[in-house]
């Protein structure tokens, strides 16, 4: 039996024995902290919209993030328990990136790749990953995902048919132009970078094929479809992107960027001078400049689009694209460097980042957990008092432990539901500076979020929510 394992063992590489046990711990974690990841903002409005209009959804035309949501719909169907929907939906968005692995891995056969997917989500993660609707994370790996096929579609040379070239580089953009613009912005580098590792001749079927499935995707979102709020705050900012730079030590994103950068973005800046070492030593230095000024390129993009700040939670996302430009180079010629004692450096490092980089997300689940142990204490100090709904203010709630408050209403009535110990209750905080526009004595009244206020209970899908007939009742803490 040793014999066999250590024979096993010989068929992978270090890196590769460490990404399947990274994956295999970032999956673990999805399932450990699934109240964290799916009673927070996005991921518990989905889920809930899910329930009520039996349809799956998602941020507007963003349809590439339905995918992940399918094993929790088919759980809907079937008469699943909610407490079995937020597993699902927590670990399904883990999961799809380790398809993606796999995809990569073994059909487009690019193991370099495929190894860098899960360092790359996990190198500068600590909160984000508690933010698992977010398209960002699932844009980066289908990025990576079109430079392995078109990697894969250049190696085949003249076997694959155009049409088939065109399908899949079809179906790949698709998926990723409609999850987050980062996708678009990240294939722009992955496909200059394979243009110069490869050095096609100028009318290559490969880049034709991958160029008209842009223009044909394009034309059909930005001619047909309205843009979404996330895009709009793009062309906006960049219309100003100037003004912002020469004052960006005045703005948020940049002093976000430095309070968090021995914690999250020193490992990544170490990973992009690694980079740019081995690039330059194989005399790759069309390579290295267009890695260094893409990395610098996009870490201005984010200074500038998210100058005005935001939570914490999504600021750290808005820096997660660098990584990818930081350490992927790395991952493709890892294998150039043949002094073995400083490629054993490197990989000792990448394995110090990538236990750091979990230890941080473990860190911040147990943040997490304290969100959602206060939340119960709410509900309990209403239980208590024998209130199903209450209204607060901001000011009489600690919003340092709430953090963002605008589906709090949804995350207490999961939370609640999922208790066996708790009837289910929901607490809503109210938007600062406003009121309501409805009284809270209408006993069938639901305050769902802030968007979208007004709700009658009554309609609520009785097969998981059973909120008692009764007014609001106005709460301090």
């Amino acid at each position: 039996m040793k014999r066999i394992t250590i024979k096993f063992l010989n068929n992978f590489s270090e890196l590769q024995i460490l990404a399947w046990l990274s994956f295999f711990i970032y999956i673990f974690y999805s399932l450990l902290f699934y109240k964290e990841r799916t009673c927070y903002t996005d991921s518990a409005y989905y889920i809930f919209q899910l329930i009520e209009f039996d349809a799956i959804k998602g941020g507007l035309n963003r349809f590439g993030g339905y995918v992940p949501q399918i094993p929790t719909y088919i759980l809907y169907k079937f008469g699943f328990s909610l407490k079995a929907l937020l597993i699902s939906f927590s670990f399904s968005y883990a999961f799809i990136q380790f398809l993606l692995f796999l995809l990569v891995h073994y059909l487009f056969k690019n193991k370099k790749v495929a190894l860098s997917i899960v360092f790359i989500q996990i190198l500068s993660m600590g909160k984000s990953f508690f933010h698992c609707a977010s398209d960002t994370h699932l844009a980066i790996t289908i990025a990576l995902t079109l430079y392995a096929w078109l990697v894969f579609s250049l190696n085949k040379k003249d076997e694959l048919k155009w049409y088939y070239l065109l399908l899949v580089s079809l179906l790949i953009v698709i998926f990723g132009v409609f999850n987050h613009l980062v996708f678009i912005l990240l294939s722009g580098f992955l496909i200059l970078y394979a243009w110069i590792e490869f050095k096609p001749k100028l009318f290559n079927m490969n880049f034709i094929t991958l160029a008209l499935a842009f223009i044909l995707v394009f034309f059909v979102k930005f001619a047909f479809m309205e843009t979404s709020g996330y895009e709009k705050q793009y062309l906006e900012q960049l219309k100003i992107a100037h003004k912002i730079l020469l004052n960006l030590r005045s703005y948020y994103s940049l002093h976000f960027y430095v309070q968090y950068f021995n914690s999250h973005y020193l490992s990544t800046t170490i990973c992009l001078l690694i980079s740019t070492i081995i690039l330059l030593n194989k005399r790759k230095n069309v390579e290295a400049i267009l890695v260094v000024g893409y990395y610098v390129f996009m870490l201005l993009f984010s200074f500038v689009i998210y100058n005005q700040g935001d939570s914490d939670i999504m600021m750290e996302r808005s820096f997660m694209g660098q990584v990818l430009i930081a350490l992927l180079p790395l991952f493709l010629h890892i294998d150039d460097v043949k002094n073995q004692k400083i490629r054993n450096i490197i990989l000792i490092y990448i394995g110090i980042i990538s236990f750091s980089s979990f230890v941080r997300i473990y860190n911040n689940g147990n943040i997490y957990k304290e969100r959602i142990s206060y939340a119960y204490s709410l509900m309990h100090n209403n239980a208590n008092r024998g209130i199903k709904k209450a209204v607060v203010d901001p000011s009489d709630i600690d919003m340092g432990k709430v953090e963002v408050p605008w589906a709090y209403a949804i995350e207490t009535l999961f939370l609640s539901t999922i208790d066996k110990k708790l009837d289910q209750q929901t607490i809503y905080i109210l938007p600062k500076s406003t009121s309501l526009n409805e009284s809270t004595n209408n006993p069938d009244l639901f305050l769902c979020v802030h968007f979208w206020e007004i709700w009658n209970s009554n309609n609520l899908n009785n097969n998981y929510f059973k909120l008692n007939a009764e007014p609001y009742s106005k709460v301090k803490y």
